[in-house]
This record gives structure tokens, C-alpha cells and sequence, in this order.
């Protein structure tokens, strides 16, 4: 279970690099980008991102990869 409404942006940050995500910097949001597929999401600039928005990301995670099934990103270590 997530017990906190919000997730550190440095968590996030650091799940796109080991799963070897593209990263790139723009005005507002650090931009995540799966080259061989072109899907892109957006991770704001806050220290804490909400609990809802990085869900979001989350699934992008699964979708650019497909590998977490049921166990969900091990890096995060929280339960959706």
C-alpha cells in the first residue's frame, strides 16, 4: 500500500534511468522519453510529486517496458 500522498521526484528520476529510459531536461518537467517505441511522458519539477500523478508515471514505466506483471516497480517498493 502507498501509506504517504506523494512520492520524492528523485525516486521517479532515478526508476527511468535503471530501466535505461531516455531523459532530457525541459522548461517545467524533466521529459521521459522509450526511444525504440517514441512513447514520452513528463515528470514535474516539484520535490514531492502527488501520489495520483506518479501512478501515471508508473504505468507509463510498465507500458514502455512491460516487464512488472503483478509485482509492480520494484524500485518504488509501494503496492498500487
Amino acid at each position: 500500500m502507498w501509506p504517504q500522498s506523494e512520492v520524492k521526484r528523485r525516486i521517479l528520476i532515478g526508476a527511468a534511468k535503471r530501466l535505461g529510459l531516455r531523459l532530457y531536461e525541459g522548461s517545467k518537467h524533466t521529459n521521459v522519453e522509450q526511444v525504440s517505441t517514441g512513447l514520452k511522458t513528463q515528470i514535474p519539477r516539484h520535490a514531492k510529486v502527488k501520489r495520483e500523478t506518479a501512478k501515471a508515471i508508473v504505468v507509463f514505466f510498465d507500458k514502455a517496458n512491460g516487464f512488472f506483471g503483478k509485482r509492480g516497480l520494484p524500485s518504488l517498493r509501494y503496492k498500487f
